[in-house]
């Protein structure tokens, strides 16, 4: 089992622990973890550097990510670059967090989930829906081989956050893939699994973000979400073995990214995340 991790959690660790980003690195490698998840412009920021420190850790980059505002712009030179710096280190995978749209058409798309019909004949009328499926085209063009991702994006103005919105980008844009979050339907109240096999055809890459109960929730009337807690992967309530194992059955020989953003102790979450996975699936070849 190839396992990634976020560089943001790598770097929250070195900022927790007090220890370089040598250190952490060499800590991630040896708990069995190959892989990073990073975004595009914090990449471009330090390439050199990051680029030399992850050589160093025997390390490679698994995906890149990359906010946009294509509902309101229509250059994707920012997005080119995406690909282009994919291509250079190696990256197999990009994700694209197009854009987002206002409260009163995110209400409008909410209200209109029950059904995928009236959700595509509403989001087929929205001009911000309309740009951001002209420019994801236009990236899968120009990606070629490389694979454009999104996700079930865990935000109220996300308009790829339920399962009926991610199948109409996949169904309108030809070649788009998916990459399943699992702990990131929790927050639309949905349940992950059937989410996923939903948009099984689809799927390239994993995200493995498990969600831990609260007593407290932050919405009311849920059926599926119960808590967005951090916590490390196979400690929480997402079916995220049921996927990978489905996953891995059915061919799927990319990573599985551990996730969990807002942990106060990254490095030992990490290191639980992994040992986890490992685990679960010490010898995937067997699928």
């Amino acid at each position: 089992m190839k396992i990634s991790v976020f560089y943001d959690h790598i770097s929250e660790a070195c900022a927790q622990e007090h220890l370089a980003m040598p250190e952490v690195l060499k800590q991630v490698r040896e708990a069995g973890i190959t892989g990073i998840e990073i975004n595009l412009s914090q990449l471009l920021e330090k390439k050199e550097e990051i680029l030399k420190n992850l050589k160093e850790a025997d390390l490679c980059i698994s995906s890149i990510y990359e906010f946009y505002d294509w509902g309101n712009q229509t250059d994707i030179s920012h997005g080119k670059k995406q690909v282009e710096t994919a291509y250079e280190v190696g990256a197999k995978k990009i994700l694209v967090v197009p854009g987002f749209v206002s409260k009163k058409e995110a209400a409008l798309f909410r209200r209109k989930n029950h059904s995928y019909e009236e959700l595509s004949a509403c989001m087929d009328a929205n001009q911000k829906i309309f740009r951001m499926k002209q420019n994801l085209a236009e990236l899968v063009a120009y990606a070629k081989d490389l694979a454009v991702t999104l996700e079930d994006f865990d935000g109220k103005l996300a308009p790829y956050a339920t399962a009926n919105e991610l199948y109409y980008f996949m169904e309108h844009v030809p070649g788009l893939k998916y990459t399943v979050d699992t702990g990131n339907f929790a927050y639309s109240d949905e349940d992950a699994w059937e989410g996923y096999e939903r948009l099984k055809p689809y799927v390239v890459h994993m995200h493995c973000k498990d969600r831990g109960k609260e007593k407290k929730l932050r919405y009311c009337h849920c059926k599926v979400n119960r808590g967005l807690a951090a916590v490390p992967v196979g400690n929480g309530y997402m079916p995220i073995k049921k996927i990978a194992e489905d996953l891995l059955k059915n061919g799927y020989d990319g990573y599985f990214a551990i996730e969990h953003f807002g942990a106060k102790e990254q490095l030992s979450y990490m290191k639980k995340s992994a040992e986890y996975l490992l685990s679960q699936f010490p010898d995937d070849n067997n699928f």
